[in-house]
């Protein structure tokens, strides 16, 4: 059915339209949440945790997201 909008959020309740690459300091956003609409109003949810801090690149579907300590 196809992707209609991407949504994240540092603090799991104010969510912003996903329109780039995210670069996260784990020690100020642990934890980012995310969910995603499809045109035929599907909706996934994902909470990732980003971990010790080590730098990492990830992409869960259509977000990437770099972490850095």
């Amino acid at each position: 059915s196809g992707l209609q909008a991407l949504y994240y959020s540092l603090d799991g309740s104010s969510f912003l339209p996903y329109t780039q690459p995210l670069l996260l300091d784990p020690t100020s956003a642990p934890i980012l949440y995310a969910f995603a609409d499809d045109n035929a109003a599907n909706r996934s949810a994902i909470e990732v945790s980003i971990g010790d801090g080590t730098e990492e690149s990830n992409t869960v579907g259509s977000l990437q997201v770099s972490f850095f300590h």
